[in-house]
């Protein structure tokens, strides 16, 4: 599947967050209010801003991919951009500098990755669909203190606490079932997505220089997850 080109269009502000669907069981006689999730866990919702597309080659990409996303009929693969929070080690009171990032493609990767790891991890237990308790395995330098994004496969989740030793918290519950083993990305975390419908995707070009667009992506959840 191919992954958004964010590092092609650089994008000033990026908000990734999961949102949940709740309803009010209403108040009781004492006021006290039942609050209910309704949704499984709620959903990504991932909106760029802010991109400048200054040259030919992102204008070009930027109209290939509205094409592509088809008016949000297609997936694709949405990199969340949360480097700056994930358990990075630190070296002299500063995090690491990162790495090249490599993709196999300019415009339409299907792989992308820092040439060198900076936060490798992995599963340490399986765990089932919809489970919201993982094992995290850290093996390189760095802590997981909580809020943390991560993916696994396709698709994303955050850290809310560690409730015992490598044992984390999650939200929104597992998509699907997963096995020991299995990587934990922390660098380039992605989540499954469709654009947001009815988007005005196509970005007018400003004195036939430039442009400034932004985009919407919402998470395409399994069927019978959420």
């Amino acid at each position: 599947m191919f992954i958004w080109p964010a590092h092609l269009f650089k994008p000033k502000i990026v908000n990734a967050r999961p949102v949940s669907q709740t309803i009010s069981g209403g108040a009781s006689l004492s006021g006290v209010e039942d609050v209910i999730a309704t949704d499984g866990g709620g959903r990504w919702i991932i909106e760029f801003s802010g991109i400048n597309l200054t040259t030919p080659a992102q204008q070009r990409a930027w109209s290939a991919w509205a094409g592509y996303l088809d008016g949000g009929a297609t997936e694709c693969l949405v990199p969340i951009l949360s480097l700056p929070t994930g358990p990075r080690p630190f070296a002299w009171d500063k995090a690491v500098r990162v790495s090249k990032l490599v993709t196999d493609n300019d415009v339409f990767p299907t792989s992308a990755a820092y040439s060198v790891s900076h936060m490798s991890a992995s599963i340490g237990a399986n765990a089932a669909l919809r489970a919201t308790s993982l094992q995290i395995n850290l093996t390189s330098q760095g802590e997981i203190v909580g809020g943390e994004k991560f993916s696994i496969g396709d698709y994303a989740y955050r850290i809310v606490r560690e409730t015992s030793a490598g044992i984390f918290s999650i939200r929104p519950p597992l998509r699907e079932a997963v096995t020991a083993g299995a990587a934990v990305n922390f660098d380039w975390p992605v989540v499954r997505c469709r654009m947001q419908p009815a988007q005005d995707f196509e970005s007018p070009i400003n004195f036939g220089r430039f442009s400034e667009s932004s985009i919407t992506f919402i998470e395409s959840v399994p069927v019978g997850v959420s």
